[in-house]
C-alpha cells in the first residue's frame, strides 16, 4: 500500500488542481455567450456540482459541515466570487498568457499580504522575489498600453490576483476547517451577483456542453484540490505551484488558438516566473541546510 506524507499529498493535490485549471481559458475562449451569461453558468454549474459532491461524501452531515465554515468561509467565498468574476473578465479583454501570468502572480501578493496582515516575517529572498515580479507585472502592463481593452483587461487579471492572495490567506488562517462548502458558496454567489446582466437561457446546445466542462468539471474539481491543499502544505507553497497553470494555459493558447502573446508579455511573464522560482529553489535549499527550522518543517 502505498503512503504520503502530508507534504506529498498536498503537492500532488495542487498539480492535479492546475492542469484541470489550465485549460479554462482554452475552453472559456470557444463559448459563444457573452460575458456575464458565461460568468453566471460557470458559478452556477460550480455550485451545483460541488453541492452534489458535498451530499453525496457527507449525506446527513452536509448542513452542519457548511455552517461550520462561519464568518470565515463566508468572507473567504465573497473574495473567491469577486476573484473569479475579474478572472473571467480578463479572459474576454486581455490574452490568454497575459491574464494566467497576472493572475498567477498571487504568490508575491501572499508575501506582502502575509507581512501585513498575520505579521509573518518575510525573509530577503521572498522580497527581492516580489521586486522582481512586480517590475515584469509592470512590463506587461506597459505592452498593453496601446489599447484600452487589454490595459483593463490586465487590470482584472492583476486584481483576481490580489483577490485570490487574499483567499489563500483565509484558508491558511481557517486550515482546521473544511473549507469545501465555502467554495461552493463562492460558485452561488457570483453567478448571483452577475445574474441581474446575464441571459442563462440564451445560449446553444455547444456553448452548454463547454459550461458543463468548465463550471461542472474543470473548475469545481480543480479549485477544489486547491482549497484543500492548504491543510497540508504552506499558502505560499500553493501559490509557487499554482505557477504551473500560467505556462501550461499559455501552452494551450500557443498550440491550439496560435495565440501569440507578444515580446513584452513573454519578457514580463519570464521575469514574474523566474522570480517565483528563485524564491521556491532558495527556500527549498534553506529548508534542506535548517531541517530543525520550524518553517522547514513545514515546508520539508
Amino acid at each position: 500500500m502505498i503512503t504520503f506524507s502530508n507534504r506529498a499529498r498536498g503537492t500532488l493535490m495542487v498539480v492535479a488542481g492546475v492542469l484541470l485549471l489550465s485549460v479554462q481559458g482554452l475552453l472559456i475562449r470557444q463559448v459563444t455567450a457573452d460575458r456575464w451569461t458565461l460568468i453566471y453558468w460557470r458559478g452556477f454549474l460550480m455550485f451545483v456540482s460541488l453541492a452534489i459532491g458535498m451530499i453525496i461524501c457527507w449525506r446527513r452531515r452536509s448542513l452542519s459541515r457548511f455552517l461550520a465554515i462561519g464568518w470565515p468561509g463566508l468572507i473567504a467565498a465573497v473574495i473567491l466570487a469577486v476573484s473569479n468574476i475579474l478572472f473571467v473578465t480578463a479572459f474576454t479583454l486581455t490574452s490568454i498568457a497575459n491574464t494566467l501570468v497576472l493572475a498567477n502572480s498571487a504568490p508575491l501578493l501572499v508575501a506582502i499580504l502575509s507581512w501585513l496582515i498575520l505579521r509573518e516575517k518575510v525573509p530577503l529572498r521572498t522580497w527581492i522575489a516580489v521586486l522582481l515580479g512586480l517590475a515584469g507585472i509592470g512590463v506587461i502592463f506597459h505592452g498593453s498600453l496601446t489599447g484600452v481593452l487589454s490595459s483593463v483587461g490586465d487590470l482584472c487579471a492583476f486584481g483576481a490576483a490580489i483577490t485570490f492572495a487574499g483567499y489563500l490567506i483565509f484558508l491558511r488562517h481557517a486550515k482546521a476547517i473544511n473549507m469545501l462548502p465555502s467554495l461552493a458558496l463562492a460558485g452561488l454567489l457570483f453567478s448571483l451577483f452577475v445574474l441581474p446582466w446575464a441571459r442563462p437561457f440564451s445560449i446553444t446546445a455547444t456553448d452548454l456542453g463547454l459550461l458543463i466542462l468548465i463550471g461542472g468539471i474543470s473548475l469545481p474539481a480543480g479549485m477544489a484540490l486547491v482549497t484543500l491543499s492548504p491543510r497540508y502544505i504552506p499558502a505560499t507553497e500553493v501559490g509557487l505551484i499554482m505557477l504551473l497553470e500560467s505556462v501550461l494555459g499559455a501552452t494551450w493558447a500557443w498550440l491550439i488558438l496560435t495565440e501569440n502573446p507578444g515580446l513584452e508579455s513573454l519578457l514580463g511573464g519570464s521575469l514574474v516566473i523566474g522570480a517565483l522560482v528563485f524564491n521556491s529553489l532558495a527556500g527549498w535549499k534553506n529548508c534542506r541546510n535548517d531541517k530543525s527550522s520550524v518553517n522547514c518543517q513545514e515546508i520539508l
